[in-house]
Parts: C-alpha cells; sequence; structure tokens
C-alpha cells in the first residue's frame, strides 16, 4: 500500500487523516491501531485480527478491541476455523462482507461458533503475505445488521495490506536480529575457540605480526600477545623457512587451500629452539601478502617419540638378552644336571662295587680316592653355585687382610704342576716390587684358581701359558694368557654372565660348569676391580684382573 492512495481514502470517507497508522516499530503497535481504528472507522462494536494454524485448522485471535462490553474475545482464544465466517475469507482470498447474516443467503446455514451466532453483521479482508499465503484476517464485526460501503471495503483491504507489511517487516527482523544474534555468538565462539587454542594463530601481513593467541605468544616465550604484535616474524623464524611457506601459500586463493609444513625451526624471544608444524592459509582480506599460520610446537612430542623409539628398542634388546639367557640357562641346568650326574655315578658306583665285591686294601683305597674326588667335585659344584648367589644378591663379605699377589700366584701355580700332570709350560712374569694390598685372599685365589684352571682346559692341545704381574697408577694388574682356541666377538660380548658357556665342536669334551668366570668377575668388582679378555680365535686369549692397591682391612 502506498501512504498517498492510504491517506487519500481515510480521508475521503472519514474527514480524518489516519497517516498516523504508518511507521510503527513493532507489530504489536500496529495490531493495536489497527483494531482501535478500524472499529472506530466503521463505526461498529468490535474488530480483531486473526492468525490461522494451517497446520491444524484453527482460528487464533491475536489483536482484538470491542466498545460493547458484552462482545469479547480473549486474545490468544483459538476456534475451529471451519466454523467461523473467517473460514470464507481465507478460502476466497478476497474480502467478504455480510451485512446481515441472519438474511444473507450464502451464510445463513452455515454451522458456525456461537460467538458467530450472536453478530448481526460481519466484514473480514484476508491479510495476505508474498503472493498467496494467507496469514489471517483483519475483521470487524457487529451485534446489529450494518450497511457497509465498497469504499469503507477497500480501505479495509488497504490497512490488512499494511499489516501484512507490518508483519513481513516483523518477521525479517526478527530473522534479522536473530541472524546477527547467532552471528555474534558464532563470533565470540570463534573468538574463544582462537583464545583458548593450545596452538599459536598467528596473522602475518608483509612478514609483520599482526595478530597472535596468547597461547603463540607464551610459545614465542612473551606474557601477553601486545608484546609480539608488531614484530617481525622474521626475528622468529628463518628468512629462508618463511620464504618456502610463503611462495606454497601465495598461489592459492581458496581458503580450505591450506599448506602444511613440518620439522620447521622456531626460535623464542629467549632464545629457545623449537621444532614445530605450521599450517598456513591465504586470505583476499589481508591482501597479496597476507597469510594465517596456525602453529604447533612438536618439540616434546618428537622428543618423546624418539624416547620411545630409543625404548623400544632397548625393550627389543632386553627381550633377545632374556631369550638368550633362557637358552642359556636351560644349557646350564643340562651342564650342571650332567656333572652333577657323573659324579654321582662314580660315587655309587665305586661304593656298590666296595660293598659288594672282596677287594685288597689297596684296591679299597683308590676306590675310596675316586669316591672322595667326585665329592670333592660335588662340593666345589655346590660352593660354586651358592657363593655366585651370595655375591649377586649383596650378602657375601670380603674378609680382608695385606697380601702379596705374587705369593697367591706362584703358589696355586705350584700346585698345580705339582698335582697334575701338563702338556703345558707355565711362564710368571711377576714384578719384584709389587705392592701388597688389601684383599680377600681366599676369594682372590679362586680367582686366580678359575683363571689359571680356564687357561689350561681351553689350550686343550698344550702350549705356553704366562701369568704376569705389574703395578702402575694405585692399580695392580693381573694377566693369564694362553695359546688356546680362543673366543670369537660374540663369546666374549657374554662370557662373564651367569649361564655362559664357550660351546662349540672343540669345546664339548670340556668338564665344568662355566660358573668359574661369573664367580670371578663379581669377586673382582667386589674389590672394586675390573675383569676382562682380549681374544683371538684359535690363537689365543687374555684374561686382566686389575684391583685397587688397598691399605685398608676393614672388612665389607
Amino acid at each position: 500500500m502506498n501512504s498517498e492512495e492510504f491517506t487519500h481514502i481515510s480521508s475521503h470517507n472519514t474527514g480524518h487523516d489516519y497517516a498516523e497508522l504508518r511507521g510503527f516499530r513493532t507489530l504489536e503497535e500496529t495490531l493495536s491501531a489497527i483494531v482501535t481504528i478500524s472499529s472506530k472507522h466503521f463505526a461498529m462494536n468490535a474488530s480483531y485480527v486473526s492468525q490461522i494454524l494451517h497446520d491444524k485448522d484453527l482460528l487464533q485471535i491475536v489483536a482484538f478491541h470491542s466498545d460493547n462490553p458484552a462482545l469479547v474475545i480473549n486474545t490468544g482464544s483459538t476456534y475451529q476455523l471451519k466454523s467461523t465466517y473467517c473460514n470464507a475469507v481465507a478460502v476466497a482470498t478476497n474480502p467478504v462482507v455480510i451485512e446481515d447474516t441472519h438474511t444473507d443467503p450464502t451464510f445463513q446455514h452455515v454451522a458456525v461458533h456461537d460467538f458467530y451466532s450472536t453478530l448481526g453483521s460481519f466484514v473480514g479482508v484476508p491479510i495476505v503475505l508474498g503472493s498467496n499465503f494467507v496469514y489471517g484476517t483483519l475483521c470487524i464485526i457487529d451485534t446489529q445488521p450494518q450497511k457497509i460501503t465498497a469504499d469503507q471495503t477497500a480501505l479495509l483491504v488497504l490497512m490488512g495490506r499494511l499489516l501484512a507489511t507490518q508483519i513481513v517487516y516483523d518477521k525479517v527482523s526478527a530473522a534479522q536480529t536473530q541472524a546477527a544474534h547467532e552471528l555474534r555468538k558464532s563470533e565470540e565462539r570463534y573468538r574463544e575457540f582462537i583464545e583458548r587454542s593450545p596452538d599459536m594463530i598467528i596473522i602475518l601481513v608483509d612478514r609483520i605480526v599482526r595478530y597472535i593467541n596468547l597461547a603463540g605468544a607464551h610459545m614465542l616465550d612473551f606474557a601477553t600477545p601486545n608484546d609480539v604484535i608488531g614484530r617481525a616474524m622474521t626475528e622468529f623464524m628463518d628468512v629462508d623457512e618463511l620464504l618456502r611457506i610463503e611462495t606454497i601459500i601465495a598461489p592459492n586463493t581458496i581458503y580450505s587451500e591450506a599448506i602444511y609444513a613440518a620439522g620447521v625451526s622456531l626460535k623464542t624471544y629467549t632464545g629457545r629452539q623449537l621444532v614445530v608444524e605450521v599450517n598456513g592459509f591465504p586470505s583476499d582480506l589481508l591482501g597479496p601478502n597476507g597469510f594465517k599460520l596456525v602453529v604447533r610446537d612438536t618439540t616434546q612430542r618428537i622428543k618423546i617419540e624418539t624416547e620411545l623409539v630409543q625404548t623400544h628398542h632397548e625393550q627389543e634388546l632386553a627381550n633377545q638378552d632374556l631369550s638368550r639367557l633362557n637358552t642359556a640357562k636351560s644349557h646350564f641346568v643340562s651342564i650342571v644336571s650332567h656333572e652333577f650326574r657323573t659324579a654321582l655315578t662314580g660315587i655309587q658306583g665305586f661304593s656298590e662295587m666296595m660293598r659288594t665285591e672282596n677287594f685288597t686294601i689297596a684296591e679299597m683305597r683308590d676306590f675310596a680316592k675316586d669316591i672322595n674326588e667326585d665329592a670333592k667335585r660335588l662340593n666345589r659344584m655346590i660352593t660354586e653355585l651358592l657363593d655366585l648367589d651370595r655375591m649377586e644378591s649383596g650378602t657375601m663379605t670380603l674378609h680382608r687382610q695385606i697380601t702379596d699377589i705374587n705369593e697367591l700366584i706362584t703358589n696355586v701355580v705350584s700346585h698345580e704342576i705339582r698335582m697334575n700332570q701338563h702338556s703345558h709350560q707355565f711362564q710368571m712374569l711377576l714384578a719384584q716390587d709389587l705392592p701388597h694390598t688389601s684383599v680377600d685372599r681366599d676369594k682372590i685365589i679362586q680367582v686366580i684358581k678359575n683363571l689359571l684352571s680356564n687357561a689350561i682346559k681351553y689350550s686343550p692341545n698344550g702350549g705356553m701359558i704366562t701369568i704376569k704381574s705389574d703395578a702402575h697408577d694405585g692399580i695392580i694388574l693381573l694377566s693369564f694368557s694362553d695359546q688356546g682356541i680362543g673366543l670369537t666377538p660374540e663369546a666374549i660380548t657374554h662370557i662373564f654372565e651367569r649361564y655362559q658357556r664357550v660351546d662349540s665342536e672343540s669345546t664339548r669334551y670340556i668338564t665344568g660348569t662355566g660358573l668359574g668366570l661369573p664367580i670371578s668377575r663379581q669377586i673382582v668388582e667386589l674389590h672394586r676391580g675390573h675383569i676382562w679378555v682380549e681374544s683371538v680365535p684359535e690363537q689365543f686369549s687374555t684374561f686382566y684382573v686389575s684391583l685397587p692397591i688397598v691399605t685398608d682391612t676393614v672388612n665389607e
């Protein structure tokens, strides 16, 4: 409706200017004004505006004005659409005028609501939104029949259009208000997301920081974003690295086309070096030299990943060692069982023969000697097992006394030569001025015996066995060399571990439990010394023992 047309029609018919209907700010103000002016203009009892609830076939009253106390409709009340005269208005989408409801042939027999049965006259026009959607009706009613002119009907039609315009405007305004509200909420959520992001979010224009979030400022070792804004990005990132990122981003114009770079170096304000991942986005709003970057600190993650790889590698090595130890343990149990069974078989066999057969005294003594040797052999193996357990558990006590190591070596070698026949030659190159030191004599004798026995057993074809002693820098150094079968690098790695024994075709017939070297290592380490071996397969082996020169004889 145009305002001049509305003013002309209203002034022409009533002598009054209703231009004040224009410019209401809200739909409620417009509804109130229209229902009041309508009933007054037509000199009828009441007027109302209804909304048709199409999905429910109901009519709901949204505004009402009455000058007749007996003619009242409550705002918000609903009626079945087909029981009202408004149904005809909605169906026709044109004005419906009933000057006398009692005599009008069209509506005389229509079944209407009790409220409508009290009316004498009715005028209704549709409120049409868009091209054909009937929102509701604007109606004027009276308890008495009334004469309605065409101009009055036309004016009511214009009021209906004005009302439709206000309804559309109100819906648009409400939608705009809701959209603005949602936009503000979205912006707040986006801003909160940006500010709370654990990653650095930064905007660069011509390589100058124009925006950075709090997490980004903290990543660069600044207190607040304002401390960073205005600084050149080249303070924190290598120029070549920054150029590479810019070169990749620049050709892209679509926001979703982001670049990704890992392993980028970033230097903080305090000089810390970080390793970061960078996601970059171009932005037309920032110009050709404007970029948005999302930077994630991966320094700790890379460190953890490296540690995990290392831990996994160490676990694999530990599993391999465990598997090797289990295999060695099974092999050791087999060897020890064989050694025990051999000794027990000898004791059992000789004792059985002595019990059941008649032998001379001399023969009996020979059998007794064999039994005694097997018994001592059993006792030695059991003692070795118990000693190793005590040393590894830390319950072994050293009984120290000042000792001449050369004397111990000489006594052990002389006893070995005297008690056993050998195809070996023994050479002792002992330092004449070797200092005396505080050791557990019995334990060191055990080490010397083990290393000497080892040299003899693993050079089955004889040859020279050389024992040396020397002292320097507060250390006594002993060495035991043979010209035997030698050791492979693999064997050297594990030779001093429990359950380990050189296992090859050439060692198959060598007796022993393999505990001698592990026991020697434990004894030497209890003396705060070291033991190691150098060897070439099929040529030689040299075992070394270093002992600190100690004058304190306190037991440990």
